[in-house]
């Protein structure tokens, strides 16, 4: 790859992330300032590359030198140089893997081997936001015609106040679906309809400013889906692993409660984006037993609001990166999105989401860890986009005759790692209360409550048989993500998805982790590793 390519194509980084201007009318590639800063980059020398003052509104000089252990060249220590080549023209630092080379055998790690959770030490868990299993996954069998899996039918409809009926579309060319729609507790369960799942127009006609019937084209959003040209990594993943379609998220309702069921099996009686909670989680117990766990995070991380887990490890997204290089990830890792950039809440652009799912899942695959490593990629909650499947009951809550005996909708759900069934579906019932359950029984430990113990098993995906090298084929690269210099440009604008969270950071003394100049350097020197490992390309 020639000079001139190189710096073309960090020029477009720069661009995005440090040469324009913050508020207001984006100059994009124009900006003087930009071109004075992208003048010194070069994409095969990663070292020492300095955002102005000026471009970061505050005082002094912020210079992101080369990761550790990387050299200036900007080789990573177990990959190709920067000038090396995918078979598509990507530049990449990765060598593409070797279908003909035998993977190695797997002894166990705990047990006497007869189940595959003997042979794992590391889980990654990475937890999106605000899609329903229908909008990402609905097209598996709606357009590629796969009956294994519960997607649409092309009969499901929905109707207007006016008795209009929408049916599901493709959202083409439409990856930033605004505004939010409804998700909160009341919303969610007017879609649901005692079980109908038919009220998610009548709710969304009342989001839309102006009237809903102002705006016919905007009417079939909520029923819109997406395909795998939209979501490569997705479908990608999908693919290689195994999908999980019964997978639900834990409540009809909001991100907060949602997400505290994927840490405690519990939302602590809370169905509202509102208020800490106490409830134990598998982390402290995992930890008195000698394991280890850390949160990565770009500006916020949810397990601040969990009070019972007095150590949070809490670390920025960059030592995730370095943890896999090094082959010092912990026995659990919750890498958390940006809840401004990337997280895929809407009105994000759907194409930053898939280039961090790309680029989390490569660093992972090229690690020294990942024949020891699961990793699960859901959502919290279903976002208001339609779903068919009405929500089954849930099982062992204590707080049932308060409301949460119920399921929220389906959400998407990947099982992924050396051990998981290839290009699988996964038909058990899992909801987010299997996230600490698959913790207690791969590391033995005892389940923070009945929820989490009787939650359905995310175990069920994977097959003892691939612990023999010769029945394991590696794990596939993805294709680069194509992802345009205007969503970078337009995330780098977004508001915050989690106001209530930002808030507790700031009462907490801690804003300074969501401050923008602090989200600029971490998302430039995302995206230059995610363009160095392959996993995105500019366009």
């Amino acid at each position: 790859m020639s000079n001139d390519s190189r710096r073309e194509a960090l020029k477009k980084l720069a661009v995005a992330t440090g040469g324009a201007a913050l508020a207001g009318y984006v100059p994009g590639c124009t900006d003087d300032r930009s071109s004075a800063f992208v003048e010194d980059l070069d994409l095969g020398r990663q070292a020492d590359l300095t955002i102005s003052a000026q471009d970061l509104g505050r005082q002094g000089d912020l210079t992101i030198g080369p990761p550790d252990g990387v050299p200036p060249d900007g080789m990573l220590p177990d990959g190709m140089p920067p000038d090396g080549m995918l078979p598509d023209g990507m530049p990449t630092d990765q060598a593409v893997p070797d279908a003909s080379m035998t993977e190695p055998d797997l002894l166990p790690l705990r047990g006497d081997g007869s189940h595959p959770f003997h042979y794992i030490d590391t889980i990654i868990i990475v937890q999106m936001e605000n899609r329903s299993f229908d909008h990402y996954f609905g097209a598996l069998r709606l357009l590629e015609g796969r009956l294994d899996v519960d997607g649409l039918t092309g009969q499901e409809v929905n109707l207007t106040a006016a008795g209009l009926p929408i049916s599901p579309t493709h959202l083409q060319g439409n990856y930033a679906v605004s505004p939010d729609p409804g998700h909160g507790r009341q919303s969610s369960l007017h879609q649901w309809n005692d079980g109908q799942n038919d009220g998610f127009i009548t709710d969304w006609e009342r989001r839309l400013e102006p009237p809903a019937e102002g705006e016919p084209d905007r009417l079939p959003w909520v029923l819109g889906y997406y395909n795998r040209d939209d979501l490569p990594a997705s479908y990608g993943l999908a693919d290689a692993f195994t999908l999980a379609h019964r997978w639900h998220c834990s409540l009809l309702g909001p991100t907060w409660p949602n997400r505290y069921f994927s840490h405690c099996a519990s939302s602590g009686g809370l169905t509202s984006n509102n208020g800490f909670i106490d409830e134990p989680t598998p982390y402290l117990s995992l930890a008195e037993a000698g394991g280890t766990y850390k949160t990565y995070f770009t500006s916020l991380f949810f397990t601040l609001t969990i009070t019972s887990l007095t150590d949070k490890r809490a670390v920025k997204l960059d030592e995730f990166f370095r943890d896999c290089e090094q082959g010092t990830l912990s026995n659990v890792n919750i890498v958390e999105p940006s809840f401004f950039e990337n997280d895929d809440h809407p009105p994000q652009d759907v194409r930053n989401g898939q280039a961090f799912l790309a680029t989390i899942y490569e660093a992972v695959r090229r690690s020294p860890q990942w024949n020891r490593c699961l990793m699960v990629v859901f959502y919290d909650e279903h976002g208001g986009f339609h779903d068919h499947v009405p929500p089954p009951e849930s099982l062992g809550d204590v707080r049932a005759a308060q409301g949460f005996d119920r399921l929220g909708f389906r959400v998407p759900g990947l099982v992924i790692g050396p051990l998981v069934k290839r290009g699988a579906v996964l038909d058990t019932v899992v909801e987010h209360s299997s996230v600490p359950s698959l913790i207690s029984n791969v590391f033995g430990l005892p389940h923070v409550n009945e929820r989490s113990r009787l939650a359905g098993d995310l175990g069920d995906a994977l097959d003892l048989a691939l612990v023999s090298g010769s029945n394991r084929p590696p794990a596939p690269v993805l294709p680069p993500v194509l992802l345009p210099e205007v969503c970078i440009e337009q995330a780098m604008h977004a508001a915050m998805n989690q106001p209530e969270l930002q808030t507790w950071f700031r009462q907490m003394g801690m804003g300074h982790h969501a401050s923008l100049p602090e989200r600029r350097r971490l998302l430039r020197t995302y995206l230059e590793r995610a363009h160095r490992m392959g996993t995105i390309r500019l366009v």
